[in-house]
Formats: structure tokens, C-alpha cells, sequence
């Protein structure tokens, strides 16, 4: 999920940057440890009453809070920036009949790419599939659980060794693999 800086607003010690999605589907769950781009942010947004050229109210306008006011020196209007989170939390954690891992994360700030690495304890894994159906589509009471708690299912490639991520845990998301 990606936003545009459309501006920077420095109010009472805290910088606001107001910010219009670039996405169609706007769903995210903001944590302690999500992420503007490389920028932290707060666990805390608002979506600021504004209207278009036509006076419609806009739906695609969102406000976020800097964790660190100097961060304002690097960031400047027109930026895009991702909206992502440090760690995400295993639902569940199995292996396939074929041997391949497959994981259910809770992801608030939406789906992980594929080749993106994820590590616990020095153990690491890659994502080699993504946007994998959790259960049938028919049952929409899980379909409804899924919806509302971000969870995506994922296969998973140790890297390293053979064990599966246990769950409960929460792994660092590392971008790109670094």
C-alpha cells in the first residue's frame, strides 16, 4: 500500500504528514511498529475531511504522525512511500504433503511480496508464494475472520535449515532481503 506526501505539517511537536492513497482497496491496521517508508510511525491515523475539485468528499486522504519530528528533513511533498510494518504474527504454521511450509501471518499493513525475507531467532525465510486462499472460498465465516484480522497465506522457504516458524512468534520483516 503506497501514499503520496502531499504535505507536512509541523503542529504542538509532532509532524503530521497528510497523505493520499495510491491504492484502490484502502484496508491497513496500523502497530507500534509500522512504517511510512523508512520513516517510523505512530499507532495512529486519521482521515481529514477534504473535498475534490468536484466538492465531493475525498476518500483517498489519510494523516499519519512521525514517530521522530527531525525525519521531516528527509521526507518532502510529492514522495511515495510505503506503508508497511516491522513484524507480523504467525496464526499458523504447517507443512504441505509435498514438504513446502506454508504459514498464515497477520499482516495489518497488507500482503508481503514474494522473495521477501522474514527472520526469528537467526533463522530466516523467504516467501516464494503469496495471495493463497485460506480455506474455501464458500465459507464465509472464515473468510470473514481472515478479512478482518489481515491474515495471508504464504509458502515459505527456510533458509538454512528445515523447521517451520512456530506460531505465536513474531518475525522481522526484512525488504528485499536485506
Amino acid at each position: 500500500m503506497t501514499f503520496q506526501i502531499e504535505q507536512i505539517l509541523l503542529i504542538k511537536n509532532k509532524a503530521y504528514l497528510l497523505t493520499r492513497s495510491l491504492n484502490d482497496n484502502i484496508r491497513f491496521k496500523l502497530s507500534d511498529n509500522s512504517l511510512l517508508g523508512d520513516f517510523e510511525i505512530e499507532n495512529w491515523f486519521d482521515i481529514p475531511k477534504a473535498k475534490d475539485e468536484n466538492g465531493n468528499y475525498r476518500k483517498d486522504n489519510f494523516a499519519f504522525v512521525l514517530k521522530n519530528e527531525r525525519d521531516t528533513e528527509r521526507i518532502k511533498e510529492g514522495d511515495i512511500l510505503k506503508l508497511s510494518d516491522v513484524y507480523v504474527g504467525i496464526v499458523e504454521s504447517f507443512y504441505t504433503v509435498s514438504g513446502v511450509i506454508g504459514s498464515v501471518l497477520e499482516c495489518g499493513t497488507g500482503m508481503l511480496d514474494i522473495n521477501t525475507v522474514l527472520t526469528y531467532n537467526e533463522k530466516k525465510w523467504k516467501i516464494t508464494k503469496n495471495n493463497l486462499l485460506i480455506g474455501r472460498q464458500k465459507d464465509t465465516e472464515l473468510q470473514k475472520s481472515v478479512t478482518e484480522n489481515f491474515w495471508f497465506l504464504y509458502n515459505l522457504e527456510p533458509i538454512g535449515h528445515t523447521t517451520k516458524p512456530e506460531v505465536g512468534k513474531k518475525l522481522r520483516v526484512i525488504q528485499n532481503g536485506c
